[in-house]
């Protein structure tokens, strides 16, 4: 078990790290003198690099506990066991957290132990070991708060005392198991299986080794030891199966009193094997008694007969002549007759109920083979019978069933009391027992301080059971769990419960769900990140969760409930961020709900001035910057070719609120040609919700000295045009040449160059940005300057050419043009 804590930026000192709590199951590191250490210093000089980390090392200690089961043999009379005993093996169930409670539950885990510093062996949870008297068994290293509950199978002619059967490690704990002798109270059941041919012909062998399927179901939660014939003994619960064949017995021991079973034989008549006793329901009644059932099978390929069901009623106690009322049903629609002790002959009326005394026979005969029947006895108040219902089928001759009844009028003995002390807290809690007490269960709560009484039978054997508060950090101690009733009027059991709150853990759950629509189901990631916080501001665990098989998204966390006050600690469920959804949290479950973005893209429009005399448009570069919080991240440049309109990247809207951007042009330092617009445009837009979806409510573009608009950013650049001197030209000879234009045109005369004008300073604070112009690519300078080149090289000597035909034409256009077109740059500048 690893872990990390970094501490980042320290500057040169003394440091230390203090240990507050151990990891659960383990403790502190100890020093040379078996002191706990909790402080580890550590400094930080000069010498120190960024580079090499420097490392504290912690240590912890792991926990570990240990079991001893010991077992005691005494005569109750005070003589020494003798050699049958000493070498007597008593068996002992132990089983370890999950496996407490549930029966059924399995695990992989192997468990070591040794018997008297014996040879290691080892058991899987709920296994059984085999001690003698004076034995001691010792499970080493398990973990610090495990559970485990440890339970003596068959105590044979034993009483048994247990103390601190079930319980929970913090350290060594030693269950004691003692046995004295005694009239034994278990009681046992016994189940033989035959096979008879209804011919009574000798069996086959197939028919020997057949096997016939039973399922035991019982009123218990609780496995039993079983045994089969000679073979190796087995634990067998409420719904399990076994194979019997022909002669086979099946022994099930340590049966309480109270035991309800029913043995269910499985269907064989397609194969022609009819059961006489095909379900048999009972109940041990008694302390100490063997119950035993026959179930045969009958081999009747032809199923050709009549046959007798007799039914016999015995009674153990004192027979008071009150009559027992029994159901029998048949599935036979033949009339048929019965008689009682040999009585008269009556018919049998379907659905009514016949009454025998104590010790009395009834008979039914010429039952067709293969009729089914059931027959079961009613209950009377003050007895109890072992047999309480019988369903088979004829296939033999006689068919014969005993219902034994038990007078249960009996004075009582004893009084066990139960006394509650809880440790190390206050509360009002309350704590769920049972008393079990020859099979009858007794449900009852105690709070701390309080007591409970029973008035029992001598001889009586009682079991007493709390149930399991270990994960609410409670400890119990019993001064005994099980006994019998022997001479004692009084019985005190007292049950101690410390609180540990260190031990006490919780389950976290929770799951996390989406509310997306179609088409955003890809935005939905492979894992997100859940983190469980604790009293707000403490990250105890992080976890990746994923989509699991049902498509569900779940996720569990399995921290301590109080700290070492006692005090509940407070949890929280917080998800890592998710991109596009909005999260809500119900309790520990999570809800992610898309929200649709809304995206816009900037516009700019440029505008110039003068720019009719454009012969190679320059390249203009605009930025956009964010300028609150939720923008300051924000920046991006776009550019456009002379004028018109151009757009920054969109940008996208995830969250409602006021984003605001400011829209510059960058500056030229080697642009003589343009004045640039310095004034910043500010671009503001507001994003609201409607349902799951962002909407743009309003845009505003502001610029000083323009009214407000909510369609583009406009930037005003002056073109500076310069016109060009013209030279007086000699008239020269005029050369003949053929097709001569009508009116050649007559080139301006270069007039000197306009000096730049200086920028103008910005109406606002911003500082502009000034850099080197751009290099127009090719592909535009060609398509922009192609139809206006300017008079000079060829161009300019046809226009001399030209020019000799009608020099006094031209001279006039030539001032004409000056006038219109100083004209229209003063109207131009008049505008801006």
């Amino acid at each position: 078990m690893k872990g990390e804590i970094w501490v980042t930026n320290l500057g040169i000192g003394s440091y230390y790290f203090k240990e507050v709590i151990p990891p659960f199951r383990f403790t502190y590191d100890i020093d040379e003198d078996k002191q706990d250490i909790t402080v580890y210093p550590f400094e930080v000089t000069r010498e120190s690099s960024r580079e090499v980390p420097i490392h504290v090392e912690v240590d912890n200690i792991l926990i570990e506990a240990q079991l001893k089961i010991s077992k005691t043999v005494e005569n109750r009379d005070g003589t020494a066991l003798s050699d049958t005993q000493v070498d007597e093996l008593f068996s002992f169930e132990v089983c370890f957290d999950d496996r407490i409670d549930n029966p059924n539950y399995i695990d992989d885990q192997v468990y070591t132990y040794q018997i008297d510093k014996g040879p290691v062996r080892t058991i899987h949870n709920g296994g059984v070991i085999l001690l003698k008297s004076g034995q001691q068994a010792v499970f080493k290293e398990l973990e610090y708060a495990t559970r485990y509950a440890v339970r003596e199978i068959n105590s044979f002619s034993y009483n048994i005392e247990s103390i601190h059967s079930r319980g929970i490690l913090l350290a060594t704990r030693n269950v004691e198991y003692k046995n004295k002798t005694k009239i034994p109270i278990e009681s046992s059941l016994k189940f033989t299986k035959t096979v008879e041919n209804e011919d009574k012909t000798e069996l086959r062998p197939d028919q020997t080794q057949k096997n016939f399927e039973f399922t035991l179901e019982f009123n218990s939660s609780e496995a039993y030891l079983a045994q089969i014939g000679e073979e190796e003994p087995f634990m067998i619960h409420s719904g399990d199966t076994f194979l019997l064949k022909h002669l086979e017995t099946i022994l099930i021991s340590g049966l309480p009193k109270g035991f309800v079973y029913s043995l269910k034989e499985k269907d064989y008549s397609d194969e022609f094997y009819y059961s006489d006793k095909s379900v048999i329901t009972g109940k041990i009644v008694v302390n100490s008694s063997l119950i035993e059932h026959s179930v045969r099978n009958i081999y009747d390929p032809v199923s050709d007969g009549n046959g007798n069901l007799i039914i016999r009623k015995l009674l153990r106690g004192e027979d008071e002549r009150i009559p027992f009322s029994f159901e029998i049903l048949f599935s036979t629609l033949e009339p048929l007759k019965y008689q009682i002790d040999g009585g008269d002959i009556l018919e049998y009326n379907e659905g009514e109920f016949i009454e025998l005394l104590a010790n009395q026979e009834i008979i039914f005969k010429n039952i067709p083979y293969g009729t089914e029947y059931l027959v079961r006895e009613l209950e009377l108040d003050n007895y109890e019978s072992e047999l309480i219902m019988v369903q088979g089928n004829i296939a033999s001759e006689n068919t014969e069933l005993e219902f034994m009844n038990h007078n249960l009028l009996k004075p009582k003995d004893a009084t066990i009391t139960v006394y509650k002390e809880v440790e190390r807290i206050e509360t009002d809690k309350s704590f769920d027992f049972y008393m079990i007490i020859d099979g009858d269960v007794h449900e009852f709560s105690l709070k701390n301080g309080e007591s409970w009484s029973i008035d029992v039978e001598r001889g009586s054997l009682y079991y007493l059971i709390e149930k399991d508060y270990t994960k609410d950090g409670y400890e119990t101690l019993m001064t005994t769990n099980q006994n019998v009733v022997d001479l004692e009027e009084e019985i005190d059991i007292y049950v101690k419960n410390i609180f540990h709150p260190n031990l006490v853990r919780i389950d976290i759950e929770g799951e996390k769900t989406w509310d997306v629509i179609e088409e955003a189901l890809d935005l939905i990631p492979e894992s997100i990140e859940v983190s469980l916080i604790r009293d707000d501001d403490i990250v105890v665990d992080t976890i990746e969760v994923s989509k699991d098989g049902e498509g569900k998204w779940l996720y569990s966390f399995t921290v301590p409930k109080f700290n070492l006050m006692g005090e509940p600690y407070k949890y929280s469920i917080n998800e890592k961020e998710i991109r596009h959804f909005e999260v809500s949290y119900e309790g520990t479950n999570i809800k992610n709900t898309y929200l649709k973005p809304v995206v816009y893209a900037p516009h700019v429009r440029k505008d110039i001035t003068n720019g009719q005399h454009v012969v190679n448009p320059n390249i203009f570069e605009f930025v956009l910057t964010g300028t609150n919080k939720i923008t300051s991240l924000v920046q991006d440049r776009t550019t456009i070719v002379g004028e018109g309109i151009t757009t920054f990247k969109e940008l996208m809207f995830e969250q409602e609120g006021e984003y605001t951007y400011r829209i510059h042009e960058i500056i030229y330092r080697d642009s003589k040609d343009y004045t640039f617009d310095t004034i910043d445009v500010y671009l503001k837009i507001v994003v609201g919700r409607v349902g799951n979806e962002f909407v743009i409510e309003n845009i505003t573009y502001s610029k000083k000295g323009y009214e407000d608009n909510d369609v583009e950013a406009l930037f005003v650049n002056e073109y500076i045009y310069t016109e060009p001197d013209v030279e007086e030209i000699p008239k020269p000879e005029v050369p003949v040449i053929p097709d001569e234009p009508d009116n050649p045109e007559i080139p301006n005369k270069p007039e000197d160059p306009i000096e730049p004008v200086e920028p103008k300073e910005p109406d606002n604070p911003s500082k502009p940005d000034i850099v080197d112009k751009p290099t127009l690519p090719d592909t535009v300078e060609k398509e922009k300057g192609k139809d206006n080149l300017p008079q000079s090289g060829i161009a300019r000597s046809f226009t001399i050419l030209y020019s000799e035909i009608s020099i006094i034409s031209g001279v006039a256009l030539l001032e004409v043009s000056k006038k219109q077109r100083r004209k229209r740059v003063y109207r131009t500048c008049q505008k801006q």
